[in-house]
């Protein structure tokens, strides 16, 4: 059986509309063949072949003279910009070696590429804020701590933490109106931005508590910046829907890491120097 014949006519019509861009250059960079999407993509700088590389977009110079893999062409007319895969290969021929460049438009792969490391980056950044605070919520306080503790462990370095715990914000809510809990939060969590260190963590640990992560602290430290906060907390109020002033009821409890904790030891530590909520049973 005989091998099927292909008419040159058609492998050359197959290239000149292929979506890639094909351009081959003689060995001295005189370009000695195009297709319609090269000249598409280069636009009025290739307007016919037997010219040199030179009068090439910057772009596709740099694709030939520094093998680079991607390149951004804009269009002069409409300003838009096109991103370029480029790749080449050599062939020795009857003429001599040439090379054979190839372009492939990837602007919308490449723009699905950057919408989706954006989404990531939003995502990533939504997975580790409170959404109402704008503090590190449970899962970053935690990935901060351990590290810390660790480094304690090893080297005996003082650190101390600090849980705030409001009392129920979604009682607020019931007793006041909506929107009276959230905003006690978002007070306090304003309150301890300002007050705290460039060094010290502070996030939103649960509902209604907030942790405040102290490096370098003692136990003693610790317990003066609880009192201290304890006075600027005291002076913060609430404004009901009504114009009623609202005091913000609030408990601390502060723990040094000691040898032999981890970082659930500390925080079990913090919450059992927490006094009991008002009206608890003794």
């Amino acid at each position: 059986m005989s091998k099927p014949v292909l008419d040159p006519s058609v492998l050359n019509l197959a290239v000149q509309r292929a979506p890639v861009g094909v351009l081959v250059l003689d060995s001295k960079n005189t370009i000695v063949y195009s297709n319609d999407q090269a000249r598409a993509l280069a636009g009025d700088k290739l307007k016919e072949n037997g010219v040199p590389f030179s009068v090439l977009p910057t772009p596709f110079q740099q694709c030939i003279l520094k093998n680079e893999s991607l390149v951004d062409v804009k269009n002069a007319a409409s300003g838009q910009t096109t991103t370029l895969k480029c790749w080449s290969e050599r062939v020795n021929t009857a003429q001599g070696e040439m090379a054979v460049y190839y372009y492939l438009d990837i602007s919308e792969l490449h723009g699905a590429y950057q919408e989706r490391d954006k989404l990531a980056e939003e995502l990533s950044r939504l997975t580790t804020r409170d959404p109402l605070t704008g503090l590190p919520n449970r899962q970053a306080l935690m990935q901060g701590l351990e590290p810390l503790v660790s480094r304690s462990r090893r080297y005996e370095n003082p650190l101390s933490v600090i849980r705030l715990r409001i009392a129920k914000p979604s009682a607020l809510d019931q007793q006041y109106g909506a929107g009276l809990g959230d905003q006690a939060l978002v007070r306090v969590s304003q309150l301890l931005r300002d007050q705290m260190r460039w060094a010290d963590l502070i996030g939103r640990y649960a509902d209604d508590e907030f942790l405040l992560i102290l490096p370098e602290t003692t136990g003693d430290a610790a317990a003066s910046l609880v009192e201290k906060l304890s006075q600027r907390l005291a002076t913060l109020t609430l404004k009901t829907p009504t114009g009623k002033a609202v005091d913000i009821d609030f408990r601390f409890g502060s723990a040094q890491w000691k040898k032999g904790d981890d970082a659930g030891l500390l925080l079990q530590s913090a919450a059992d120097a927490m006094p009991p909520a008002r009206g608890a049973a003794a």
